[in-house]
Parts: structure tokens; sequence; C-alpha cells
């Protein structure tokens, strides 16, 4: 009865709303409730706000408070206010950002001075190596071909490397590579330029297939006029002087 006389009479509700993610966790209890300074969490943030002066002895009122627990809410009483503290998890919703990609492309490049340093002793070593060196660079799609003179990589262009750092990578492991092969490679080094064309996926089988069979291809043309025609078909504009250095 005199519970619903307070009710009446007194009681005022106030409701507090505090993020689960800011709270002080989970262990602390009920007693820090009430103590001149608050131990932490959700629970002695609440007490800062709710400290009471008693109406006869003018005494701060320390006494623990009469608390039911429910999952995520807590009512506490007092004799002059009933607080009742509410806990809203953040439920965000989490999502993981994707950056998809799916780029072909077809390199080409030939050695310093077009000299056929690539001979059948050591160019299945070093079309190995080129490949090694790519899928190493996050790109796992590769084929190399190629004659003594030039390379031809068909590989799909990750998006972890931009074209001009990956093309320069690629030549200078493998350019290092050769080199340790014999005196004879002493001296070798890749042409300073290169070509990357585009391919499209429904194009892809023919690419790797004109990669593949470079030897044929090479019978009746030469590299230059093989990449002459890769310019034009891609509306390429360059300068004859330099193309080849």
């Amino acid at each position: 009865m005199k519970t619903d006389r307070l009710y009446q009479r007194w009681m005022r509700c106030v409701a507090f709303t505090w993020p689960a993610r800011l709270s002080g966790g989970a262990n602390t209890t009920p007693r820090d409730v009430g103590t001149s300074k608050p131990r932490g969490g959700w629970l002695g943030w609440a007490a800062q706000g709710v400290h009471r002066t008693g109406r006869r002895t003018g005494q701060r009122n320390t006494l623990s408070p009469k608390a039911l627990f429910h999952h995520t809410h807590a009512t506490f009483f007092w004799p002059k206010a009933i607080f009742t503290l509410t806990l809203i998890p953040n439920f965000r919703k989490t999502t993981m950002p994707q950056s998809l990609t799916k780029m072909y492309a077809h390199l080409v490049f030939s050695t310093k001075n077009r000299r056929p340093f690539l001979d059948d002793e050591i160019q299945p070593r070093v079309h190995a190596y080129l490949a090694t060196v790519i899928r190493s660079l996050d790109s796992p799609f590769v084929v190399v071909g190629g004659v003594a003179d030039h390379v031809h990589i068909l590989f799909d262009l990750g998006k972890m490397h931009a074209p001009v750092e990956f093309v320069e990578q690629v030549k200078r492991e493998s350019s290092k590579f050769v080199k340790t092969l014999g005196r004879t490679y002493g001296d070798f080094y890749w042409q300073r330029g290169y070509g990357m064309f585009s391919v499209s996926p429904t194009h892809l089988p023919d690419a790797e297939e004109y990669v593949r069979n470079q030897e044929e291809h090479h019978r009746k043309k030469t590299y230059q006029e093989e990449f002459r025609e890769f310019l034009k078909r891609y509306g390429i504009e360059y300068d004859e002087r330099y193309v080849w250095d």
C-alpha cells in the first residue's frame, strides 16, 4: 500500500538510453549504485544522476536500491522516484565492401635491340619464370609464349598493382634471372617500352591460342610488323622513332 501511495504522489519515471557499445560491461553490480563515486559501467553512470538528499537528515541516501534486472533493462526504486535504465544494443548492420575486377591483358615486349637471346635452351625456363613472377603479383591466370626476340603474356590484371609498376617488376625480376643462366646472357636486357592491350573475356580463347602458337605466326612476319598491327587495331598513336626502345 505504501508503494502505491509513493507511485501516486512522488514517483517520476526517467528513461536513460545508452548504446551498448559505450557501456562499461556486464560486470557492474547493484552495489555500484548509490556510492559516492560510480564504479564504472552504465549502472555507475546512472547512479550519478539519481543521488538524493534525505528529507529529514540531510544525508545522502547511500542505501542499495531494489533492482530488477531483465536482460537489457533494469528498474531502480527510490523514495522519490523510479528510474528505468534501458540498454538498446547497437545492432548496426555491418557489411564488407567489395571491389571486384576482371581485366585480361595481352602484354608484349622484346629483348633490347631485338637480339635473339631467348634460344631453345633457355626459352622454356624464362617463360616459366615469367609466369611465376606474374602469379606472385596476384594474377593467377597466365599464358606465356614468344620467340627468340620477344615474349607475349596473356594474364588477368589484378586490382592491387598499377600496369606500369606491374610491368617494371616483371621485367626487372626476369632480367635478373636470365643473367644467372650463363655468361652468354650476361648483357641481357629487355626493351624499355612495351605494349599492353585489353582482351575481352569472350575473346580470351582466341588470344590464348595466338600466344601459344607464336612460332607459327612468326614464320611469315617479324616482331615489328606484328607490333604495328596491334597498335593499328587498337587505334594507338605512336612514334616510330621511339616505339622500339
